[in-house]
């Protein structure tokens, strides 16, 4: 891994990467004002210091509407209904919804009640906006009753096209992604990049105290992601067939925005979705590989805002945010699709949040080789909670077990994590429970595909099987 410095970096292009796309028109003009950008928040990095720091916490939860025979709903629908809810916006699906709210203070005496009471607003939010016209809310990891044929984007989201249309611009040869990338089950239709539209992510971001402690829990989060996303996978069907896998979301979106040509992929270089290439050695380090990735879109506001448009299109699972008037740096985790129900939902976040505490606290900031990192991620997507994950035990020792035993363990240390910020015990305990059951059942995409099974054997075939254990599960909400 090289470590860039501001004084050693004027393009962290490699020789053999610079080709026709970085230095021409508004891609190098793009390219500057990103570099005069990064350096000035260098320059200033001493100033994004929180001295009055308060553990604050933000969400953003995505749902799919569909008609009460559960087929998708119009685009226009869609935006008459966000248009009476500020909490509202349109995501990437033509859809899709995102419910959004100013983030809360946890803990230090404010307990666990803001987190629960911001994502159940959140939720009824959504829900209710189905329901006053008369529509049904979906909440899954991927949507597993829309067809090939019914798939579309937001026509106000043009980024997502345009970075659809760079990739096929600059395409040295037809790509096809090298093994460890390759879906399980390929599907006619999923060459659409609008597929990623299908998918629904449950995100949370929190506040950090200065930008070295935003690297530090950063890599924590990095390290842990296998790990929470096998334990709230629910990506295994999609078009009504199964996919082989337990959570595909990052996958799929891995085959329709990569913005890498071949060219670049052939030579190793490695996209901007999903789990980084390596951990991050410092604050500078992870600014400067942001130009190592296009500017995708190219109007004078983009090209103005280089930073802000570079930062939005790393989608990783998990991604610092900048907020540069208030001098402040947070951290977003984007690893885990939407869960069932609400419950479930607050649950994700209080175990990824509180086993992120529990870690920091327990082994400080020595990380897992990040061989064993990859290896738990692509062991997640597939197996869900069968993945035979590395961990370091009570005595900091590297070892491996299949997740569902060691999930009990992640539960009791996140319980722990979120009692050392001053949230008692009972009310960690309430919170988490709706994940103990998994270590037996597994996560939403494993009941999802259980339950189907089950269905077809009792009669229930196809579309009728789905929809009752999307019931089932509690997924269809004012159905």
């Amino acid at each position: 891994m090289i470590i860039f410095s501001r004084s050693s970096t004027p393009d962290v292009v490699p020789e053999w990467m610079r080709h026709r796309i970085w230095n021409h028109g508004t891609e190098k003009q793009a390219r500057e004002t990103l570099r005069r950008h990064i350096q000035v928040i260098l320059a200033m990095i001493h100033e994004y210091v929180d001295r009055n720091f308060e553990r604050r916490i933000g969400f953003e939860l995505e749902g799919i509407l569909k008609t009460r025979n559960l087929h998708p709903v119009t685009e226009t629908k869609r935006d008459l209904i966000i248009l009476g809810d500020p909490a509202l916006k349109d995501e990437l699906g033509a859809t899709q919804i995102e419910a959004t709210k100013p983030p809360v203070v946890i803990g230090n005496g404010q307990g666990i009640s803001p987190l629960v009471e911001n994502i159940t607003s959140l939720f009824q939010t959504m829900k209710q906006a189905a329901r006053a016209s008369d529509l049904v809310l979906l909440t899954v990891g991927i949507d597993p009753l829309i067809l090939a044929r019914e798939v579309k984007y937001s026509a106000k989201k043009p980024w997502y096209k345009a970075g659809q249309a760079y990739f096929n611009k600059y395409q040295v040869f037809p790509i096809l992604p090298p093994p460890s990338l390759r879906i399980p089950r390929f599907l006619d239709g999923m060459d659409n990049p609008a597929v990623a539209g299908t998918a629904s992510g449950l995100q949370f971001t929190f506040d950090t105290p200065n930008p070295k402690s935003a690297i530090e829990h950063l890599n924590l989060l990095v390290e842990l992601a296998p790990e929470i996303l096998a334990m709230s996978g629910f990506g295994s069907m999609l078009f009504q067939k199964f996919l082989g896998a337990s959570a595909l979301r990052i996958r799929i979106w891995k085959r329709s925005h990569n913005t890498l040509s071949a060219y670049q992929l052939a030579r190793g270089m490695t996209g901007n979705i999903g789990m980084p290439p390596d951990y991050y050695h410092s604050f500078e380090e992870y600014l400067y590989r942001l130009l190592q990735y296009p500017i995708i879109l190219k109007d004078r506001a983009s090209i103005e805002q280089a930073f802000y448009t570079a930062i939005g299109h790393q989608w990783r699972t998990e991604r610092l945010k900048f907020f540069i008037q208030n001098q402040k740096v947070c951290i977003e985790s984007r690893v885990s699709p939407m869960q069932p129900t609400l419950e479930e939902n607050i649950a994700v976040v209080a175990f990824a949040y509180g086993l992120l505490l529990f870690r920091a606290h327990k082994h400080g900031y020595e990380l897992l080789p990040f061989r064993h990192v990859k290896t738990n991620f692509a062991q997640a997507e597939i197996l869900g909670t069968r993945a035979q994950t590395y961990f370091r035990d009570g005595k900091n020792r590297i070892k491996r077990m299949p997740f569902r035993k060691l999930l009990p363990i992640r539960i009791t240390q996140a319980q722990r994590g979120l009692e050392w910020i001053g949230i008692n015990t009972t009310d960690a305990q309430e919170v988490l429970a709706p994940l103990k059951n998994r270590e037996k059942v597994g996560n939403p995409g494993e009941q999802l595909v259980i339950g189907v099974r089950h269905h077809e054997r009792k009669g229930a075939h196809g579309r009728d099987a789905i929809i009752e254990t999307l019931h089932n599960l509690g997924a269809l909400h004012n159905h």
